[in-house]
């Protein structure tokens, strides 16, 4: 039979995410820090998912979503939080879009938005400056 510690002990190891808890913190404090950021990027204020996905604090993002989603807001709200986090500066960001209509909007967005430059541009062209850079051609 357990004794009441061990019970103890076993409730909070199955219960009790000590770092799932410190994320959920986290999360909270960053979300009540930028609202303003969030409530005014846009036309419209950031959806709760939206808010969610530009606090994530991973080094790659990717955002899929069908049309007229919100995926643009959200990448330009990304780029803003992280560089009035202090994460990285305008020149540390590169979005990449599938098509250059897709790219342009996000650098002319991002510009109109944060005021600062913000590279864009399509996988393809990354792809050929990578191997004109490599094959020095």
């Amino acid at each position: 039979m357990f004794g009441a510690s061990e019970e103890l002990r076993n409730f909070i190891d199955a219960n009790f995410n000590i770092w799932s808890s410190l994320f959920w913190f986290h999360q909270r404090r960053e979300l009540k820090k930028y609202r303003p950021l969030f409530d005014t990027i846009e036309k419209n204020p950031l959806t709760e998912l939206q808010r969610r996905a530009v606090i994530l604090d991973e080094r790659r993002n990717l955002a899929v979503a069908g049309a007229g989603t919100g995926k643009t807001s959200t990448i330009v709200a990304k780029a803003a939080h992280l560089i009035e986090s202090g994460r990285c500066s305008a020149k540390d960001i590169l979005l990449l879009a599938f098509n250059r209509d897709a790219a342009n909007e996000l650098a002319e967005r991002c510009g109109e938005r944060i005021g600062q430059k913000i590279q864009a541009t399509t996988f393809h062209a990354v792809g050929k400056q990578i191997i004109e850079n490599v094959e020095n051609k």
